[in-house]
């Protein structure tokens, strides 16, 4: 088995058998993928832990079962765990990943993103704005949401989402909650915004976070 290479960033980690364990990463070139590890040095276990990012070496064997070989650290984003927002807001993110993305699936843009935010989440104030940016962006990265200022069958001023589209509240479905204006103005420019000063400034209410949630099924 011939080894390959890719940076990652370790999403979970899950003991297996007595001295080894499966990572879930996030990757440059696998997307997300599970990677077993067995008899590692003890100078490489602090990469193996929940938001580290390194260059792993792994081999494949029959395509879809992936073996650890080695690792260099990249960033071990020690900075998320000295507030409780920036570890919340890391592991909403986390989440998010480990239920929208699939398998296997290449995503070097996605990855990039993911990377640069982990870095710029501890240096806000308020990081959850920088967390649902991070699903907003996914979401358009993935072509699973067409956030607009119109309604997709109206073109009247939208103000709700459904299944990734925008509808304004006469054309959309029940049991989807109905956005502000104030609301899908930030919704708009969370999605847009290409500075983080702009991402850090938008402030994000409790109501707004769970109609986001909601529509984003987090």
């Amino acid at each position: 088995m011939r080894a390959k290479n890719t940076k990652a960033v370790v999403l979970r980690k899950v003991l297996y058998k007595e001295k080894s364990f499966i990572l879930t990463l996030f990757s440059e070139k696998n997307g997300l993928f599970s990677l077993f590890v067995n008899n590692t040095k003890k100078n490489q276990s602090a990469l193996f832990s929940p938001f580290s990012e390194g260059e792993f070496v792994y081999s494949e064997k029959n395509q879809d079962r992936f073996f650890y070989v080695d690792s260099s650290i990249i960033d071990l984003h020690l900075p998320l765990r000295d507030r409780y927002e920036c570890l919340d807001a890391a592991s909403k993110i986390v989440k998010f990943l480990l239920t929208t993305q699939l398998p296997g699936k290449n995503s070097p843009l996605l990855y990039k993103l993911f990377s640069i935010y982990l870095k710029k989440i501890p240096l806000v104030e308020n990081p959850l704005s920088l967390t649902i940016s991070f699903y907003l962006k996914a979401l358009k990265h993935d072509g699973s949401l067409r956030l607009t200022p119109s309604c997709s069958l109206c073109k009247h001023p939208a103000q709700g989402l459904f299944e990734g589209e925008s509808f304004c509240k006469k054309d959309l479905p029940s049991l989807s909650p109905i956005f502000t204006d104030l609301e899908w103005d930030t919704l708009l420019n969370l999605l847009t915004a290409f500075t983080f000063e702009k991402i850090s400034n938008v402030s994000i209410s409790e109501e707004l976070e769970k109609k986001i949630l909601y529509v984003t099924k987090q």
